[in-house]
């Protein structure tokens, strides 16, 4: 009895990963561009002392590496799970006969 390919498992999988790595990789690219080529001032006060400096552009770049390979997971799982795979072949169960 022949079984069925399906693919609702790599469906799933895939929608699960763009959902979780994909949404989320987007925010962050957005967050490190945001980072990266306009300048960011943040303040904090601890006792009575205010600091005030810039986030360096080099963590907007790591954000955008990161959000990079974040992306590309979703696509490799893609391939992976919805990917044709070829049949194997049978090996015949009875010996070969002898070459004449």
């Amino acid at each position: 009895m022949e079984t069925k390919n399906t693919k609702t498992g790599g469906i799933i999988a895939t929608i699960a990963a763009v959902i979780v790595c994909g949404c989320a990789a987007l925010c962050l690219c957005l967050f490190g561009i945001g980072i990266s080529f306009f300048p960011s001032v943040f303040s904090s006060t601890f006792g009575n002392q205010e600091f005030v400096s810039n986030i360096p552009a080099q963590i907007g770049y790591g954000l955008i590496c990161l959000s990079i390979i974040s992306i590309i997971i979703p696509i490799v799982i893609g391939f992976v799970t919805l990917r044709n795979k070829k049949p194997k072949k049978e090996e015949p169960s009875q010996p070969l006969p002898p070459a004449a």
